[in-house]
């Protein structure tokens, strides 16, 4: 027997989703659009689907646990559906951990290596880069790691 479009939309949402993923996921299971909006609004109205708290957790999660930059961040949630501008205020909110974070980045990356040396700029600039962090970020925090070590 058939799941309803309901049943099939709450045991989707057993993990966090954002409304774009789950009315993706209904369509693949070729629920009609009328019966895809009312599931949508049942779990919205049961706060199982929420956007805006799924992009503050995901932006949390993923600025503290794995160190991601403002761009690959973005970029992710850009594919779960999520708009910029709601993106770009989460981004806002964890400014602090993303500025210490791409520091500490810098940091571990060049630690080891020959500062004076410029493939090793480029090394760590690009490491930085591919972390979701901008150029221009991830020059500015290797000078600043270069200029605390001549400092020290």
């Amino acid at each position: 027997m058939k799941k309803t479009c309901v049943e099939s939309c709450l045991l989707y949402l057993k993990y966090s989703r954002t409304e774009y993923e789950t009315r993706k996921y209904l369509k693949s299971l070729e629920y009609d659009n009328n019966e895809i909006d009312k599931a949508i609004e049942y779990c919205k109205d049961l706060g199982y689907i929420d956007d805006e708290d799924y992009v503050n957790s995901f932006v949390s999660d993923h600025v503290v646990f794995y160190k991601w930059g403002p761009n690959k961040i973005k970029f992710k949630l850009k594919e779960k559906g999520i708009p910029d501008e709601m993106v770009e205020f989460s981004i806002m909110d964890n400014k602090e951990d993303i500025e210490k974070n791409i520091l500490e980045q810098a940091a571990k990356k060049a630690r080891s290596l020959d500062l004076n040396d410029y493939k090793t700029k480029r090394k760590v600039i690009n490491f930085l880069i591919s972390k979701g962090y901008k150029y221009d970020d991830a020059n500015s925090a290797f000078e600043k790691y270069k200029d605390n070590m001549k400092n020290e």
